[in-house]
This record gives C-alpha cells, structure tokens and sequence, in this order.
C-alpha cells in the first residue's frame, strides 16, 4: 500500500535525504497499487513467482496485504499460521513495494 503506516496517507513517491532534515538528494516514485496490491487487477498474485495460481497455498501478509505462495517463501512455510503473518518484506522493516537500493555515498 502506499500509505503512511503511522497516519494513513496516500504517498507517490519517498524523498531520499543526506541526514534528517537535510536536503533531497532523490526522489523515488512509488507504484501505486489497489488493495489488493496490484493496479486495477482482482487477482492476487504472488509477490516472489508472480503467478495467481496455487490460491489456497497464497498468504496475504496482514500488514501490506501483497500475497505470497507458502513454497516461494524462505524458508517455505508447510502449514498455514494460525495466528497473523506478516511477509519478509514488513517483518524486516522495508516499505513494500520499494526495494534497497544503493544510494551514492556523500
């Protein structure tokens, strides 16, 4: 989603700053996607392989609610949580959707 996690709203792109408060040395669009992660299209698709098969073995991750087969992630997953799962991508911390890149050094 690109939404702030902490208010809510909507984004387009993420401004890359030396230090906090500094000047902006780059702008990154974001690619904007519905709720279920992907623009204009009801299907899910897996975040890792890309396909929309396998339904029953694809995860939502509750926090950003991209999919994931259970064997396209790793480790793979063999049985569904019970409890809430959150995919790689949130439980590391990065914004989904937007991958670390390198930045020049200053």
């Amino acid at each position: 989603m690109n939404t702030c996690p902490a208010d809510r709203k909507e984004f387009v792109s993420i401004h890359v700053r030396k230090h906090l408060g500094g000047e902006i040395v780059e702008t990154v669009p974001v690619q904007v996607r519905t709720q279920n992660g992907h623009e204009g299209d009801d299907t899910t698709s897996c975040e890792v392989c890309g396909r929309t098969d396998g339904e029953e073995t694809m995860l939502l991750c509750d926090n950003c609610d991209l999919g994931y087969h259970m064997s396209c992630l790793d480790p793979p997953l063999t049985e569904v949580p019970n409890d809430d799962w959150m995919c790689p991508d949130c439980v590391n911390g990065i914004i989904p959707g937007v991958r670390k890149k390198a930045f020049p050094k200053f």
